[in-house]
């Protein structure tokens, strides 16, 4: 299994290499280097992960993910913008916190995005002008900067070094998100398999008869009465009055 995530990750970072030489980027010494020096980690984790079978797996997991993420560096300037549209699609689609989507979204927005982008334009602001676009449910119109927005109400420079940062960072909560969504969706399925084990060993309650002659369920099996909205009501009227019952 990480064996197989190990593989995977360093398909997706040779595949970079490759997609960037495509759009004519050809790569420069120190990200020759670079490329080099992250395949070598590859092989070395990948021989960790087949000689070692009680190794730490979730530690190895993340390794691979982390040496994956590295592809920021060398991803084709349009390729990251595509990139991380994806990822924010991705996690739009998984309901994460407000604030936290807010943050990769600003950190997309501000390092990612170019001036001259026709794609991957990321929603909220608007990289060539630094206005902000701002759905109003009839469509996308545009307030004017602010001083939030950057001194004069300019957009930021678009810096490669930093783009790749922001990228790679993004990758990496991604990497969180994603690797939380399977564990919850893990305890959930348990949980629901557990619950429909006991409803069919417990079997469904039977009819008892209460003092005024309504039939009340029955816990099988207990012979005693379960609790419902009207005997917890008749419970409480029957308290002495005067006596809290706050704990």
């Amino acid at each position: 299994m990480v064996a197989s995530l190990v593989e995977q990750q360093r398909r997706w970072f040779d595949d970079a290499v490759l997609i960037r030489e495509v759009h004519g980027e050809s790569l420069t010494p120190a990200q020759k280097e670079f490329v080099k020096e992250q395949r070598k980690s590859f092989d070395e984790l990948l021989a960790t992960v087949r000689a070692d079978a009680a190794a730490d797996l979730d530690r190895l997991e993340g390794r691979a993910q982390e040496l994956g993420n590295k592809r920021a560096y060398i991803l084709a300037a349009v390729e990251m913008e595509m990139e991380v549209k994806q990822v924010l699609e991705d996690l739009r689609g998984w309901n994460i916190p407000p604030e936290d989507l807010a943050n990769v979204e600003a950190l997309a927005a501000q390092r990612i995005a170019r001036k001259d982008a026709t794609v991957g334009r990321v929603p909220g602001i608007d990289p060539g002008r630094g206005s902000r676009c701002v759905d109003t449910g009839g469509g996308q119109t545009e307030e004017p900067p602010t001083e939030r927005d950057g001194a004069a109400g300019k957009a930021e420079p678009y810096r490669p070094n930093e783009a790749q940062a922001a990228l790679c960072k993004i990758l990496a909560d991604f990497d969180f998100w994603s690797n939380y969504v399977d564990w919850f969706n893990k305890v959930t399925v348990s949980a629901l398999m557990v619950l429909g084990f006991l409803a069919l060993t417990i079997g469904p309650p039977v009819a008892a008869a209460t003092p005024d002659g309504v039939s009340a369920p029955r816990c099988a099996g207990s012979g005693r009465p379960m609790r419902t909205a009207r005997t917890r009501a008749e419970g409480r009227l029957a308290r002495p009055a005067g006596r809290s019952t706050a704990r």
